[in-house]
């Protein structure tokens, strides 16, 4: 659970203040390691990564107050123009589905179904 909420907080930062905004990010994988933000780093905690994506959370819905969501920008890693309304959409079907990965997870553990 701690990898897939540190996934999320890097796709959260690379797609909104990289592709969005044009804002030069640290990478959070690299080609040897491409899983790299899955890893727990030494000390984390789930509760500090759940901080961490809150504040990232905070930091693209500031980086999108003042933007047209039909603006285009790069997206440099599938080298494509998106829109950030594109940006949007993929970002909530991105967290969506691990979502449901840890709604499986979840019922696999404690063997209640949701409806």
């Amino acid at each position: 659970m701690a990898g897939l909420v540190s996934h999320l907080t890097a796709v959260e930062s690379y797609w909104f203040e990289e592709i969005v905004a044009g804002l030069a990010v640290p990478a959070q994988w690299t080609a040897e390691d491409p899983d790299l933000e899955w890893r727990r780093r030494p000390g984390a905690t789930l509760v500090g990564q759940l901080a961490a994506y809150r504040r990232q959370c905070d930091r693209s819905r500031a980086l999108l107050a003042d933007v047209d969501l039909g603006s285009v920008c790069l997206g440099r890693r599938h080298g494509a123009e998106v829109s950030v309304r594109w940006v949007l959409l993929h970002m909530i079907e991105e967290t969506a589905r691990h979502n449901g990965h840890l709604d499986a997870v979840r019922e696999l553990v404690d063997g209640i179904v949701g409806e």
